[in-house]
């Protein structure tokens, strides 16, 4: 039982339904009180060491907003990001990557190959560079140009595509020219403090992380992470210098974005064309202007954002544009097809965008053995028609995941469906179509510290990563609590039966992500709201949690099974009846505080007390009655008391 002086008040929130939302996502505790003792609540992970100082690798929307969100709550944070300015993919360069390879590069180093410093030197440990040619390569590698094009304009509205508290002016177009919003972004760090030109301490550009590995103590147990990181810098006649270090970190952010490895399928006979034709063909990340292809026949593969994106932008310069389309979508057996189209644009919305001189065919079945040009060599579709006169092949086929600083955590062997025992490392990635082992596709399960941002498909990211951070600083602050590891792993284990691995398992959709926002704003909401009242509170969750809405008796009955007392010792508040009528049903007490603009259709004086003849237990003027009875005044109605024991479930949309 939980003793009076020390009584919980738990916020239920009574937030709207979402049809076909697993409660996967919200297995969250909150605490709103760093006084207040939340380990109490059964079946919560507790962080194996305090975090005070956190990495963020990369500083893309996700990593700034990161930096903020964690900034804010006190924590010692570096950001290390291996361009020379922030913003990740919204920083525009006329320098493209280099040549994709066909079949695609080994998945733990699909992005790049980790270079670390001799074994055994002292750090931190320099090495300079001679051949200028070679070190224009070198940082190209370095910085990794971005996968985007000159002529790009956000595929979402401005309010979608901005922080929070760091709004658009006023009168920006709709869509947004890349080159906006790369200085959008910009002028976010500088907000923080933490542009290249700001010269803090808390971020290291140039600098990528080439390693991140497990920290231990004398007796092996780990105690941290130790990064070691890369920085190059151009000195006198174009010359480099790389300096490699280390440093011990707390807890780990990944925030190095979707967009570094490309996806080349695999295609019959593409690997010889690729060999013979390699300046004519190439992924949708190294485009960069539509005149690049005037006069030319374009065969586009793929038509999703960046496919049909760049279609639109070559038909008026191109000769003949072919668009390769594959037929399908995210459908799993046992699924409404709703469930998961719905909630990203179908085929036929993409090609809608098409303009109408584009010829869209099928999938490509084979590369036939390649001639003498590409001109004169052909290609068999699935449905059996041979194309040639192609002059250039643009793949728009995706992204890999990769982190190749994290090694272990990569099992190519496993494939897409493979699985390790339940003992062993479990990985992040396998084939790159997805990453596993994470606890709302956010935090690692079988080590929290490390967490991830904006992995997701189908997702705002700059409004997704602010949620995302605020959960990452709650939980490492101890203002949250996550549930215990064989909880959390039982509810992975759930989203892989029902969705099964592959790109879909990483896809959100916008369902989803409102689902997961405001499950991760329900604590900052009412701990503002907890604040203004001066109440005590000790814990807030979501009905969601147990995949259920209020009136429904299971909101009220796993509430008081979650703080392991029963029903008949719990007092529901609300402002509410039909909200009280239903927690009296299950054997709680009741305690109406009368709000006529809450209630419709209760008029003031019509809830009353049993002992006036009506159905409550107790009615209050206000919260500060509620406050009263918590504070040791003994309730008598109809003959029950409210003893020294009672939890207090109070309903959060009128707590304020």
């Amino acid at each position: 039982m939980v003793s009076h002086t020390a009584a919980i008040i738990l916020l239920l929130l009574a937030v709207r339904t979402l049809e076909g939302v697993s409660a996967t996502q919200t297995a969250f505790f909150y605490s709103l009180d760093g006084g207040h003792d939340v380990s109490r609540l059964p079946r919560t992970y507790e962080l194996e060491w305090p975090v005070k100082r956190v990495a963020i690798i990369g500083a893309g929307v996700g990593g700034l907003n990161a930096y903020r969100e964690l900034k804010r709550d006190g924590f010692d944070v570096h950001v290390f990001e291996r361009d020379y300015l922030p913003g990740g993919t919204w920083h525009f360069t006329e320098e493209t990557p280099f040549y994709e390879p066909a079949p695609n590069a080994p998945i733990a180093t699909a992005d790049f190959t980790p270079s670390l410093p001799p074994i055994g030197v002292k750090l931190p440990y320099v090495e300079e560079y001679g051949n200028a040619t070679w070190c224009v390569l070198q940082r190209r590698a370095h910085r990794a140009p971005k996968a985007i094009w000159h002529g790009l304009v956000t595929n979402g509205a401005a309010p979608a595509q901005q922080v929070r508290g760091f709004q658009w002016p006023d009168g920006t177009e709709w869509a947004i020219p890349q080159v906006q919003v790369g200085r959008y972004l910009r002028a976010f760090a500088s907000w923080n403090g933490i542009n290249t030109n700001d010269n803090s301490p808390d971020v290291s550009y140039r600098t990528r992380v080439e390693l991140v590995e497990k920290r231990v103590d004398s007796s092996g147990k780990q105690v941290g992470w130790t990064l070691t990181t890369k920085k190059l810098d151009e000195i006198e006649g174009g010359l480099n210098r790389a300096t490699w270090n280390k440093q011990d970190f707390d807890a780990v952010v990944v925030v190095s974005g979707r967009y570094n490895a490309p996806n080349i399928p695999s295609i019959e006979g593409l690997e010889k064309w690729g060999e013979r034709f390699s300046g004519d063909i190439l992924h949708s990340r190294r485009y960069r202007h539509p005149e690049d292809f005037a006069g030319k026949t374009v065969l586009i593969v793929g038509v999703a954002s960046s496919g049909s994106g760049i279609s639109r932008e070559i038909n008026v310069h191109a000769a003949k544009v072919y668009q390769s389309v594959k037929v399908g979508h995210f459908y799993k057996p046992g699924f409404l097809v709703s469930e998961y189209v719905s909630q990203r644009s179908t085929i036929a919305d993409w090609i809608r965008q098409l303009p109408l001189n584009v010829s869209v065919i099928p999938e490509i079945r084979r590369f036939h053995a390649p001639k003498a040009t590409i001109q004169d060599s052909t290609i068999e579709l699935t449905d059996g028609t041979i194309i040639r006169g192609i002059d250039r092949v643009i793949f728009s086929t995706g992204f890999l995941y990769t982190y190749p600083f994290l090694p272990e955590y990569h099992d190519p062997s496993l494939g897409r469906t493979g699985e390790v025992p339940e003992n062993a490392l479990q990985p992040l990635v396998t084939d790159g179509s997805h990453v596993r082992s994470l606890h709302l596709d956010t935090f690692y399960i079988d080590n929290p510290t490390l967490a991830f941002i904006n992995i997701n498909l189908g997702i705002s990211s700059f409004t997704y990563s602010e949620f995302q951070s605020h959960a990452i600083s709650m939980v490492w602050a101890g203002k949250a609590k996550l549930p215990a590891r064989g909880e959390m792993w039982k509810i992975y284990r759930k989203k892989v039966e029902e969705i099964g691995y592959g790109k879909r398992f990483s896809f959100l959709g916008k369902r989803e992500e409102l689902h997961f926002c405001e499950y991760t704003i329900a604590p900052r909401f009412t701990r503002k709201q907890a604040k203004h009242a001066n109440l005590p509170w000790d814990a807030v969750f979501s009905t969601e949690l147990f995949d259920t809405f209020k009136p429904n008796a299971k909101a009220y009955t796993e509430t008081a099974r979650l703080l392991s007392v029963p029903p008949e010792r719990c007092a529901m508040v609300a402002a509410h009846i039909w909200d009280l009528r239903a927690a009296h049903k299950v054997g709680m007490k009741t305690i109406y505080v009368p709000r006529p603009d809450e209630d419709a259709g209760v008029k003031d004086g019509d809830v009353k007390p049993k002992e006036e003849g009506g159905e409550v237990d107790y009615v209050v003027k206000s919260f500060e009655g509620v406050v009263e009875v918590g504070q040791g005044v003994t309730l008598r109605e109809g003959g029950i008391y409210f003893e020294s024991s009672v939890v207090f479930l109070v309903s959060a949309p009128w707590a304020d």
